[in-house]
């Protein structure tokens, strides 16, 4: 599969690359990540997104739609970053990827587990994760 690689281009640099996974929150912050082969997009950017939905009586009212950061700008702030982990109940050495939610203010953290098939292409596409620097 094809990657994409912050590195020297001819005449220009990449210095690094941002992927979204979920629309409207933070970016992953990467060095090496793989291009989705049925879009060539880059592999989960915007894959996902929050919605809301009206409880009213209506059925216009009860939709459930995409939240946007214009509607919900404290969605920026949600930080995401990918941990692994050994898998449960699975093979011996196969591990777990899981994209970890957070946000500064506060101590509680969503992980969310990757599809297995999600993991295996970033495994074997060598996808590279900025570590993200403590700020004091």
């Amino acid at each position: 599969g094809s990657v994409v690689e912050a590195r020297p281009l001819g005449g220009g640099r990449v210095v690094g690359l941002k992927v979204y996974p979920i629309k409207g929150c933070g970016p992953l912050r990467v060095q090496r990540w793989p291009l989705d082969p049925a879009t060539g997009a880059l592999f989960l950017d915007r894959r996902w997104c929050l919605a809301i939905g009206g409880s009213g009586g209506s059925r216009a009212s009860q939709r459930i739609r995409p939240l946007s950061a214009k509607q919900a700008p404290r969605l920026t702030q949600v930080q995401l970053s990918l941990k692994r982990r050994p898998a449960r109940g699975g093979v011996a050495g196969e591990e777990q990827l899981l994209l970890v939610l957070s946000v500064k203010s506060s101590a509680r953290l969503l992980e969310l587990p990757l599809a297995r098939r999600d993991a295996a292409l970033l495994r074997q596409s060598g996808a590279e994760v900025e570590e993200e620097e403590e700020e004091e």
